[in-house]
């Protein structure tokens, strides 16, 4: 069986929580994104297929590490790493990751939010090489 790539592609991200202070040591805001320390940290993930026409697509739980630097996020979810735009709402986008998987390519990214210490994002994913298709994952859980 086929265990998406989204999800079980190796080892996991670190845990630096990362960002910057401002005075009085106060997470500071970038004019584009939210405070760093606001959405960066590692994040406990339910990881739930929620459609696919491919064949054999199994998914796993994970934690998931997001860094910010101003509006770029960086997710790093097992060995997958997507990095992106996000607003000043948390609300973020990742470009496409490709990922060879046996004879196949994944093109993984990512939308989602990340606020108030809880990450929601689904993963889209297309597939091709011995097969040609597309899936779906959402990611959904809590700061540790």
């Amino acid at each position: 069986m086929l265990v998406a790539a989204a999800v079980v592609l190796g080892g996991c991200g670190g845990d630096d929580a990362g960002g910057s202070a401002g005075e009085g040591g106060t997470p500071s805001a970038s004019s584009s994104g939210p405070a760093a320390a606001a959405l960066s940290g590692v994040y406990d993930t339910r990881v739930t297929l929620t459609g696919s026409t491919c064949d054999g697509i199994e998914v796993e739980d994970a934690p998931t590490t997001v860094e910010q630097e101003g509006d770029t996020l960086t997710v790093s979810h097992a060995a997958l790493v997507l990095t992106g735009t996000v607003g000043p709402d948390g609300a973020f986008t990742t470009a496409p990751q490709q990922v060879e998987v046996g004879p196949d390519t994944h093109a993984l990214s990512a939308a989602g939010t990340v606020a108030d210490g809880h990450l929601s994002a689904e993963v889209s994913a297309e597939v091709s090489g011995s097969q040609a298709c597309r899936y779906t994952v959402s990611w959904d859980r809590d700061r540790k």
